[in-house]
């Protein structure tokens, strides 16, 4: 039976995964777990550090930030943590030490709209553990348009 060089493929359109992801090695749940609790260290290591520098400028300056001004000092040193690293290097203390980064969904360097959208949706209560799911892409991936991947180790 000869087959038709002209005939139309028979595979499916699903078939193929969406967006390149296929070509991404997206990182695993227990190294999204580890940047979470690393980057959590790193965030409270840098609000220590801002702590200590505004207390040495004005000692009255942290009496201040009671109330609702402890929300804007921790959304600040939040966006400061997470924004910059991700923007220049696309990795965070936590991804560098698990040998991860995040990129687009096409695997490139994310631009910083998207890095800015990812640390800010990072802030709903619980969302770190909706990258716990069957695939390890969290809503701040997702909402985002961007992935962490694997770039070393197994």
């Amino acid at each position: 039976m000869d087959r038709n060089p002209y005939a139309p493929p028979t595979a499916s359109v699903s078939d193929f995964p969406a967006s390149g992801e296929s070509d991404l090695r997206l990182a695993t749940r227990g190294r999204r777990l580890a940047n979470s609790l690393l980057d959590t260290v790193g965030y409270y290591l840098l609000a220590i550090v801002m702590s200590i520098v505004m207390a040495l400028v004005s000692p009255t300056l942290l009496d201040r930030l009671a109330g609702p001004g402890s929300y804007v000092f921790a959304g600040t040193i939040w966006l400061l943590y997470y924004v910059p690293m991700e923007t220049i290097f696309g990795r965070t203390l936590g991804k560098l030490i698990t040998g991860t980064r995040v990129v687009t969904e096409a695997g490139k360097p994310p631009g910083s709209a998207q890095i800015l959208g990812r640390t800010l949706i990072r802030m709903i209560p619980l969302e770190f553990l909706t990258f716990l799911d069957d695939k390890p892409v969290g809503w701040h991936d997702r909402w985002s348009g961007t992935r962490v991947i694997q770039v070393r180790g197994d």
